[in-house]
């Protein structure tokens, strides 16, 4: 069995145990052609209320900065449809992926403080629209999640084998499922059909040669490293900006080093970010 194959039979497993909401689904469904309206975007949302408050939030969020809105139709229309889309895939994704094994990994918290950074990164630099680093951040995890779900402890166990190595990770992951859970990860969000721009930024990894990656990419593997170097180094600002700095090389970002990283990391919070 090739890699692919192997990858979609356990994504077709993962969708079996975890599959999106019927709110989320028409939602994806009304925003992925052009001819959508508003109203009727609106209408559907509504009749998911945590989904509607996620939405109201991300309108007056600090992002998107243009006076307070209550109402889900100008919410919508403050966000834009396309927009929309994919954050309510990724929050979907996210949610749906809530388990026991994820919270002992504390996947959640990580993705959240991916998402804040990524986010902070693209605000300052200019490289990539924030709102769209938010969600890339928020799903960095996403095919470690799926794993989670297919293989319980067993990948639990393989995240502790890892050390908190991400590199030594994925080898351990390729050798299990046939491909890194960035890989993955790329593979789930491509069969629910987010923008090739996030799949690409979410499957990104260290192992590529940096040309190879846009800058959204290099943004969204920082965001899914720097919590970690965060958590390792909290008690040594010299260690965390050294491993920052080796992080920046990595990836070739444009005008970023360890330093300037280190006070994203330091500054970036939840509630900076549009969730």
């Amino acid at each position: 069995m090739s890699a692919m194959d192997r990858t979609d039979a356990l994504l077709d497993q993962v969708v079996e145990v975890c599959p999106l909401p019927g709110t989320t689904q028409r939602v994806l469904a009304l925003t992925s052609g052009d001819s959508a309206s508003i109203p009727e975007v609106a209408r559907v949302i509504s009749t998911d209320p945590a989904l509607a408050a996620a939405v109201l939030s991300v309108a007056n969020s600090a992002a998107y900065g243009m006076g307070h809105v209550d109402r889900l139709e100008m919410a919508v229309m403050r966000i834009g449809l396309r927009e929309l889309h994919n954050l309510a895939a990724a929050m979907a994704l996210f949610a749906a992926f809530r388990t026991k094994a994820e919270h002992s990994l504390q996947l959640h918290e990580m993705c959240v403080a991916s998402g804040s950074i990524a986010h902070r990164i693209a605000k300052e630099t200019g490289l990539a629209q924030p709102g769209t680093a938010f969600v890339c951040g928020l799903l960095a995890e996403i095919g470690a999640m799926a794993c989670l779900v297919f293989d319980g402890k067993d990948y639990v166990e393989l995240w502790r084998t890892a050390g908190g190595s991400i590199d030594a990770r994925a080898d351990l992951e390729r050798t299990r499922y046939g491909a890194s859970s960035f890989a993955i990860g790329r593979r789930f969000l491509e069969r629910n059909t987010l923008p090739e721009n996030i799949c690409h930024a979410v499957g990104g990894d260290l192992t590529q040669n940096p040309a190879e990656l846009e800058p959204l990419a290099k943004i969204t593997v920082i965001g899914r490293h720097a919590p970690l170097f965060v958590r390792k180094h909290a008690r040594d600002a010299a260690a965390l900006r050294a491993a920052l700095d080796t992080l920046a090389e990595r990836v070739a970002l444009d005008t970023v080093d360890g330093a300037r990283l280190a006070a994203i990391c330091a500054t970036a919070r939840a509630g900076d970010t549009p969730v």
